[in-house]
């Protein structure tokens, strides 16, 4: 009988992950540095990957300097330098958004420009699962964080402003956003594959702007959905792209959905 070929794997993480790993069919824990794929910790990108010794087609879960696309203040820096060797029509789909606090007075002029109900929002650039995100509509609403930022003895988290999205597009009267799989296996030049497979996530609470402060209405993030009264953990608040490309395609039709 054919011996099935299966990939050896190494696990700097002992806890989900490890196990996720080492129950898929035709993966064995690698013995040593025989491994052809290793989930690795950040923090080994950082002291180890630039002179480990790798054989070929061995393959690690980050990129070097995946910060640059992980983290929000980055991930901005980064659209605003594409956008100025870009045509204007080619990277247009970033609302206002400074770090705060390096960018404060940037801000402060853009918010002057706005009605003075216009909502803006509060991310934390390192933050996940929408902890430490917050909306609101005046500047004295963050001032007391920006005061505390910059009296504290200890450094802290920068965040990200940005202007609330007006008029987001919604499905049963939810907000939701899209999460997709991409693998990138060349940088220069850029070769990059789409997973067919992804997913739409729904905030659990109806939209309306009669409440900024509620969570539950305006972030999508699973890890706050859950917490609220009468969630259902079975139903869930998920959408496959096939079923949400469906959806789209019999309100708009097929051309528009293309676009």
């Amino acid at each position: 009988m054919e011996q099935q070929p299966f990939i050896a794997f190494k696990c700097g993480l002992s806890n989900t992950i490890y196990e996720v790993l080492k129950q898929r069919p035709g993966w064995t824990a690698a013995k040593g540095e025989e491994w052809l794929f290793n989930w690795v910790t950040r923090d080994w990108m950082v002291s180890s990957f630039d002179h480990y010794p790798f054989r070929d087609r061995q393959i690690v879960c980050h990129y070097r300097n995946d910060f640059e696309l992980t983290r929000k203040d980055c991930l901005i820096k980064n659209y605003k330098k594409a956008k100025k060797n870009a045509k204007p029509e080619e990277i247009d789909f970033l609302p206002a958004s400074y770090v705060l606090p390096t960018e404060y007075h940037l801000f402060v002029e853009e918010f002057r420009k706005y009605p003075p109900d216009t909502v803006w929002i509060m991310k934390p650039v390192a933050g996940a699962q929408g902890k430490g995100i917050f909306l609101f509509r005046k500047l004295k609403e963050i001032t007391d964080w920006r005061r505390k930022d910059i009296s504290s003895a200890m450094e802290t988290q920068p965040y990200v402003v940005q202007k609330y999205i007006d008029s987001p597009n919604l499905i049963g009267d939810k907000k939701y956003d899209i999460r997709i799989y991409v693998l990138a296996t060349s940088f220069r030049p850029l070769n990059a594959w789409v997973h067919r497979e992804g997913f739409a996530r729904f905030s659990h609470s109806r939209y309306s702007m009669a409440s900024v402060e509620d969570a539950y209405v305006h972030l999508t993030n699973v890890a706050i959905a859950k917490s609220a009264p009468g969630f259902d953990a079975e139903r869930g608040l998920k959408w496959n792209l096939f079923r949400w490309k469906r959806y789209l395609t019999a309100l708009h039709g097929h051309e528009k959905v293309l676009k």
